[in-house]
């Protein structure tokens, strides 16, 4: 027993000595790095917080909110805070940044046509914008879908969207209207379907089901 009682302390000793920097060492470390990329790798973001994402990585300013890859898998549309950005993937070059009209983008709210041609993103507003993307990679805005106004006065804010499977309807979450909008794109006619405070996103499970 007194042999053993001698051994445990070294033992702990041994393994305390290979833990790993404790975070608040390593925060004041970093707290004296400037924020972006680092010298060693790596990079330093405002909340003093050093990141090391996996794979490779694009570089752009603003304040991406959601993103979709085209059918195809060679692009990647990105929403950003006041413009829509292509990235193409084979060699991760931004080949077009369409600036949104008027409010900017709002907190989710994505989605690209079965085709590949078609992109609707919705703004801060009250409206679906919808992208053409043409043979070339160039895109370009088309009319835009006007959404309606909550009971209580100002914007609906829309969310997250999702396109039909016939592509006849789109699906948005109306987040100051506690609705569901279906809006018919033949004619832009819109209904909408109480479904509790503030939704956010919605999903299709099926032509007569949706989860909000």
């Amino acid at each position: 027993m007194k042999k053993w009682r001698k051994v445990v302390p070294a033992a702990v000793f041994a393994f305390v000595a290979l833990l790993p920097m404790h975070p608040a060492e390593a925060q004041s470390v970093a707290k004296n790095l400037q924020v972006g990329p680092q010298a060693g790798g790596g990079v330093l973001v405002p909340t003093n917080q050093l990141l090391r994402p996996a794979g490779f990585q694009v570089y752009f300013p603003g304040r991406p909110v959601d993103l979709a890859l085209t059918p195809n898998k060679k692009l990647l549309v990105v929403k950003n805070r006041k413009s829509l950005d292509l990235i193409r993937i084979r060699d991760r070059t931004i080949v077009q940044s369409l600036a949104l009209p008027k409010s900017g983008s709002s907190f989710t709210g994505l989605c690209i046509s079965n085709d590949g041609r078609k992109i609707f993103v919705t703004d801060a507003r009250d409206r679906i914008h919808v992208a053409e993307l043409a043979e070339n990679f160039v895109l370009q805005w088309k009319t835009a879908i006007e959404l309606p106004a909550p009971a209580i006065g100002g914007a609906p804010v829309p969310g997250g969207l999702a396109l039909s499977a016939p592509e006849n309807k789109i699906y948005v979450a109306l987040s100051r209207n506690n609705t569901l909008a279906v809006v018919n794109l033949a004619d832009t006619t819109v209904q909408e379907i109480p479904v509790g405070i503030a939704p956010y996103e919605v999903v299709l499970a099926s032509a007569t089901k949706a989860y909000v």
